[in-house]
C-alpha cells in the first residue's frame, strides 16, 4: 500500500487540530504554548491507516495569519488536503489565502470539511455548501466533496473516511525510484541520541546507515537511525513522515529549510528562473526588483524579484521572473514556491521553478524569454534546448542536466539521443557531456583560425600552449575548447610537439634578416665547441637587439639545433651530443668519470664542464654518485 501526506488548511480556530485528533486519536498540538492558547502555532503531526491499507501522514498547519510562515513550511509536501471551514463562521481571510496558496503550490486533490456541524442551526450547513462551492469554483477543489463533520459527536465520520479513502485511491504514489529529497521542517534533540530532524520524504528511499548531504552547507553525514510514525525502521520510502537521527550533527548546525539529499546530487543556488502568477486578490502588482519573501520547500528566504518581460505583473497576470536570494537556497526544476511581500503581510503569488542554476539575465532580452519558454515546455527535447541555448558555447554534463531537469534517466537519455540523431547535439563519448553541434562547429573553426593567426604573427615558433590558443579562439568554455583540440589532434589536423600545438601544415620559418642572424649564431656556437661564448658575448658579437636574438634563439631551440644548458649558456646540439658520447664512452670503459676527468676529456674549463655535467644529470643521462658520475 502507498504512503501519502495529507494536510489541513483553513482559518484559525476552525477546528483543524480537533479534527485530526478525532480522526487519529493523536493531538497534533505538541507545544505548551499551543495548549495554553488553544490554537496551533507551528506544524503538528499525526498519522492514520485507512481500511485499504494506505497510510496517511498528517500535517496540521497553523491558521493564524501571524504564523503563515509555519504553515508554508508544511504545505509544500502535501499530496492531498482537508480545507477546514467553520460551519458557523464560514469563509474567513485565511480560508481564502490558504486556498490561494494550495492552488499555487499545485496540491492536486482534497476535500472540504465543514467543521463544528453540531453547532450550526438547521439549514446553515446546506447554505454553507452553496457558499463554499462558489468559493471553490475555478480552483483545484471545484467539485470536491464537502463533508459536514462534528469532532464532538462524530457526525460525518463515516462519510469523511469514505472520502479520504477515495482520494487516496485516486492519488498517484510518490516516485520511490528517484533520488531522495528530504526538506527538514523540524529539529530537536534527545538525550542519548543527539540531533534529530524531521520532515517528509518527497521522493526515493532512504536507508539506515546511508551517507547524506546536508544542503546548503554541503556537509556529509551518516544516518544513525530512522523512525516512521514512532517506529524504528531500516528504510523510509517516499510519502512518509520521517524522523532521522544524524550522527555528529549539533542542534545549532541545522535549521528548518535545510535539505538532505544524496552526496553530489543537490547544490545550493543564489538565483532561480521561474514562471509565476500574481494572485487575483493581491493588493498591488508585483513590481520589478522589489524585496520579497520566498517560501520554497520548508524554507523562507529574503530576496528580490526581477521581472524579465515587463515593469510589473498586475493581479491575475503571469510572467517570467528571476528570483535572487539573499542567502544560498535549495531548489530544483519543478519545485513550487510562494511569494509574499517583504514584511510578510500578504501573499503576492507563486509558481514553478524552471531553472535552478541560471545566469543573471538582462531584462527584456528577447532570447532570454525564448529560452525560458523552451524550459517551460513539457517536451523534454525543447526543455533541453532551452538549457543549451542559455549555456552557449559550453558542453553540459549529463549528470548536471539530470539534476537541472529532474526527469527520469530513461526520459533524459531518449531526449538526448534524439537530439544527437538529428545532429542538433554532439556527444563526447567517455566524457558524459553534450554540446550544441552549431556551437561545436563554430568553436572548432575558431580554434583553427586562431592557430592560423598565431602562425602568421610568429612564423618562427614551432607551436603554442593550449592557453595561448584559447585566448585567440572564440569565447567558448575552456572545457569545450580542450575537447575540440583533442579532436583536432586525433584527426591529424593539429600536431603536438614538445607540449606545444600547431596546425599539421605549419613549418616554422625565419624572415630574411632573422635568417641571416640564425646562420651567424649557429656558426659562432659551432666554432665555440665545448667552450662557447655566453649569451651576452654572443649578442655583442652579432650586434643585434635583444628581441631579435631571443626570437632566433627560441627558433633554434624549438628546432633542436641549439640547447640551453643555463639561461646564459647555449651550446650547439651536435656539440652537446659529442660531449655526451665522450663522457658516456669514458664511463663505460672506466665505470665512472670525475669532473676533472670530464674537463680534460672535453678540453674545457670548470666554468663549462660543471654546468654540462649537471645538465646531463637533469636529463637523466648521468647521475652523480659522490664525486663521480655514472650512467643513469
Amino acid at each position: 500500500m502507498a504512503n501519502f501526506i495529507m494536510g489541513t488548511a483553513g482559518h484559525v480556530d476552525h477546528g483543524k487540530s480537533t479534527l485530526i485528533k478525532a480522526l487519529t486519536g493523536i493531538d497534533p498540538d505538541r507545544l505548551p504554548e499551543e495548549k495554553e492558547r488553544g490554537m496551533s502555532i507551528d506544524l503538528g503531526f499525526a498519522h492514520m491507516t485507512l481500511p485499504s491499507g494506505h497510510v496517511l501522514g498528517i500535517v496540521d498547519v497553523p491558521g493564524h495569519e501571524r504564523f503563515l510562515k509555519n504553515m508554508l513550511a508544511g504545505v509544500g509536501g502535501f499530496d492531498m488536503v482537508m480545507l477546514v471551514i467553520d460551519a458557523v463562521e464560514g469563509i474567513k481571510p485565511q480560508t481564502v489565502e490558504h486556498l490561494d496558496i494550495l492552488e499555487l503550490l499545485g496540491v492536486g486533490r482534497g476535500a472540504v470539511v465543514i467543521s463544528k456541524a453540531d453547532l450550526a442551526p438547521d439549514g446553515l450547513v446546506e447554505k454553507r455548501r452553496e457558499e463554499f462551492s462558489e468559493l471553490l469554483r475555478g480552483t483545484f477543489l471545484e467539485g470536491a466533496p464537502l463533508v459536514a463533520f462534528s469532532s464532538v459527536t462524530g457526525h460525518g465520520r463515516a462519510d469523511l473516511d469514505a472520502v479520504l479513502e477515495d482520494i487516496a485511491r485516486k492519488t498517484p504514489p510518490r516516485d520511490e525510484h528517484k533520488e531522495y529529497r528530504y526538506p527538514i521542517d523540524r529539529i530537536f534533540s534527545k538525550q542519548g541520541f543527539g540531533t534529530i530532524v524531521a520532515g517528509t520524504l518527497l521522493s526515493g528511499t532512504l536507508d539506515k546507515g546511508a551517507r547524506v548531504s546536508l544542503i546548503p552547507p554541503g556537509r556529509e553525514l551518516k544516518v544513525r537511525a530512522i523512525q516512521v510514525h514512532n517506529r524504528e525502521v531500516a528504510r523510509a520510502v517516499a510519502g512518509q513522515r520521517v524522523a532521522i537521527n544524524l550522527a555528529g550533527l549539533e542542534r545549532h548546525e541545522v535549521q528548518r529549510g535545510f535539505e538532505l539529499s544524496p552526496p553530489g546530487f543537490l547544490k545550493p543556488t543564489t538565483m532561480v528562473d521561474v514562471k509565476m502568477k500574481v494572485i487575483p486578490r493581491a493588493p498591488h502588482p508585483l513590481r520589478n526588483n522589489i524585496p520579497v519573501r520566498i517560501y520554497m520547500g520548508t524554507a523562507e528566504y529574503l530576496g528580490k524579484a526581477r521581472l524579465l518581460e515587463k515593469a510589473e505583473l498586475v493581479p491575475g497576470e503571469e510572467g517570467f521572473v528571476q528570483l535572487l536570494f539573499a542567502e544560498p537556497a535549495v531548489a530544483m526544476r519543478g519545485d513550487r514556491f510562494i511569494l509574499r511581500n517583504a514584511s510578510a503581510l500578504f501573499t503576492l503569488g507563486g509558481g514553478t521553478v524552471l531553472d535552478p542554476y541560471p545566469g543573471l539575465h538582462k531584462k527584456g532580452k528577447g532570447d532570454v524569454i525564448e529560452v525560458l519558454r523552451k524550459k517551460e515546455s513539457t517536451d523534454y527535447q525543447e526543455v533541453l534546448m532551452g538549457h543549451f541555448s542559455q549555456a552557449a558555447m559550453t558542453a553540459l554534463l549529463e549528470k548536471d542536466l539530470a539534476r537541472a531537469l529532474q526527469i527520469s534517466e530513461e526520459d533524459l537519455q531518449k531526449a538526448l539521443q534524439a537530439l544527437v540523431q538529428k545532429e542538433i547535439l554532439r556527444h563526447f563519448p567517455g566524457k558524459g557531456s553534450f554540446v550544441r553541434q552549431s556551437d561545436y562547429s563554430s568553436a572548432r573553426e575558431s580554434v583553427l583560425e586562431g592557430l592560423g593567426r598565431l602562425e602568421e604573427a610568429s612564423p618562427s615558433k614551432s607551436g603554442w600552449s593550449r592557453q595561448e590558443i584559447m585566448k585567440m579562439a572564440c569565447k567558448a568554455h575552456p572545457d569545450l575548447l580542450e575537447r575540440i583540440m583533442e579532436d583536432l589532434v586525433a584527426e591529424g589536423l593539429v600536431a603536438v610537439r614538445g607540449g606545444l600545438m600547431a596546425r599539421q601544415s605549419h613549418r616554422p620559418r625565419l624572415s630574411g634578416a632573422h635568417e641571416a642572424l640564425r646562420q651567424k649564431l649557429e656558426k659562432l656556437l659551432e666554432g665555440g665547441g665545448f667552450s662557447p661564448d655566453f649569451r651576452p658575448e654572443l649578442v655583442k658579437k652579432l650586434q643585434c637587439d635583444e628581441k631579435s636574438f631571443r626570437l632566433v634563439e627560441d627558433f633554434l631551440i624549438s628546432q633542436g639545433i641549439l640547447r640551453k644548458v643555463l639561461p646564459e649558456f647555449l651550446i650547439h646540439e651536435s656539440t652537446f651530443n659529442k660531449a655526451k658520447k665522450l663522457i658516456g664512452d669514458r664511463i663505460r670503459s672506466k665505470g665512472s668519470v670525475t669532473a676533472a676527468e670530464a674537463r680534460d676529456l672535453l678540453g674545457t674549463t670548470r666554468k663549462y664542464v660543471i654546468p654540462l655535467l649537471e645538465h646531463m644529470d637533469n636529463i637523466h643521462y648521468t647521475k652523480r654518485n659522490g664525486d663521480v658520475r655514472v650512467l643513469a
